[in-house]
């Protein structure tokens, strides 16, 4: 087990931290930050501030908490507008064709509509050294009006440098009314035993690493469009498919049977009814009949049998 596990260890940080409460030398192990920490480490390590955006700044006093620091959303964003009855194709992401951009003007409010999604960022620029990475997350009182902040992208890489992502949905089945003056989310910080090898910003790989205006999700150049075919008749294509898959799965093994019975029940009819060979006869007039029905059996049959 690693000293970090240890109970004895765990009791020695604490005891330390008690120890040097006043003491801004005292050492620190990898873990989350307090208030204290967080002051510790101000201007060395970790920043926090409001850039470009007029009438608003940071505050540490006020939006500094017990182990986070509160964040706000920008006033601009891009709201996601595609109709339900679309796909979302990776053409359409490429081509930025999903999005309608936005802004927050009347009263600085912002009405969320349910189940609207929209893509903004924080309103408060994140500087982070090497040796410190965070984790973003809702407020109680946010999420308990069916807000929520984020999908996934709550964690904040080592050496982070600008806004942070949030892509806010109202889960609620009402309006919900949302203020720029009041924190959405929170910021919570950690410090890691060795610093990162490097810096988010400069890592190779890093699609959103630049990002000074909201960007759209960048997941379609991990694909190559060319190879993939995303036109109306490709996908009505796939659906065809999908419905052959489903009756092949409910339909199919009970085709057989119907085929036989419609043959067979005039006969097994006779035999059980102990009829005449003329009046058995006259049973089998009625196969003729139900011949279309068989043929329509036995068509479905062999067109599920056919490999596509």
């Amino acid at each position: 087990m690693s000293r970090l596990c240890t109970e004895e260890h765990i009791m020695h940080s604490f005891e330390k931290a008690e120890n040097n409460k006043n003491n801004n030398d005292r050492i620190y192990d990898a873990g989350m930050l307090s208030d204290r920490d967080i002051r510790t480490f101000w201007k060395k390590g970790i920043e926090v501030e409001v850039a470009d955006v007029q009438n608003y700044s940071f505050d540490i006093e006020k939006q500094l908490q017990h182990g986070s620091i509160d964040l706000r959303f920008r006033h601009d964003y891009k709201k996601i507008s595609i109709p339900r009855n679309q796909v979302l194709t990776f053409e359409k992401m490429k081509n930025h064709e999903y999005t309608t951009s936005g802004e927050v003007r009347k009263n600085n409010k912002l009405i969320l509509e349910p189940g609207e999604m929209i893509l903004t960022t924080t309103m408060e620029t994140v500087r982070l050294s090497e040796n410190f990475a965070g984790i973003i997350t809702g407020r109680s009182s946010i999420a308990r009006l069916g807000i929520m902040v984020h999908c996934c992208q709550e964690f904040i890489n080592p050496g982070h440098g600008q806004t942070i992502p949030l892509q806010i949905i109202n889960l609620a089945p009402c309006s919900v009314e949302l203020d720029l003056e009041v924190p959405i989310c929170q910021l919570i910080i950690f410090k890691m035993r060795t610093p990162s090898a490097e810096k988010y910003s400069t890592a190779v790989g890093s699609k959103y690493s630049k990002e000074v205006e909201i960007e759209t999700s960048k997941i379609y150049e991990e694909v190559e469009i060319s190879q993939t075919d995303t036109s109306a008749a490709t996908l009505a294509e796939r659906r065809k498919k999908v419905r052959k898959k489903n009756l092949k799965k409910y339909i199919e093994p009970f085709l057989p049977s119907v085929i036989m019975l419609t043959l067979v029940t005039p006969l097994f009819s006779g035999w059980i009814t102990n009829k005449s060979l003329e009046e058995l006869f006259v049973a089998l007039k009625g196969i003729p009949a139900a011949a279309p029905l068989i043929v329509v059996f036995l068509g479905l049959f062999i067109w599920l049998k056919k490999e596509d």
